[in-house]
């Protein structure tokens, strides 16, 4: 029986050891560059909206020349935590700055 247990004991002791390089190589994995594709596979967003949301600071990315790219981790964060856990900005500032753009026509042009 106390054989049994130990063979058992190192049988767990082989599986950790086995499944920890893995966990360590994901985490430290997590901070990969991608580019446009990658952003629209993470996302599920069109091309055309990842830019636009891109240019107006909405999405994580950066800009190098001509190429735009993001990071796989800070996607994953905007999806989970919206823009105002990458960015500061809440909500109501949001609707705030979008409401200062809206330009109305006057009353008699109506």
């Amino acid at each position: 029986m106390i054989e049994k247990v130990d063979l058992l004991t190192k049988l767990v002791y082989e599986l950790k050891n086995m499944t920890t390089p893995n966990e360590q190589s994901s985490v430290s994995n997590q901070h990969v560059l991608t580019d446009i594709q990658g952003a629209i596979r993470i996302t599920g967003k069109a091309k055309p909206t990842i830019y636009a949301n891109a240019r107006k600071g909405i999405i994580p990315s950066y800009k190098r020349g001509n190429k735009l790219y993001f990071y796989e981790d800070e996607l994953y964060k905007w999806i989970e935590g919206g823009k105002q856990d990458c960015y500061g900005i809440n909500s109501e500032e949001m609707l705030k700055e979008i409401r200062q753009q809206i330009h109305h026509l006057p009353s008699s042009n109506r």
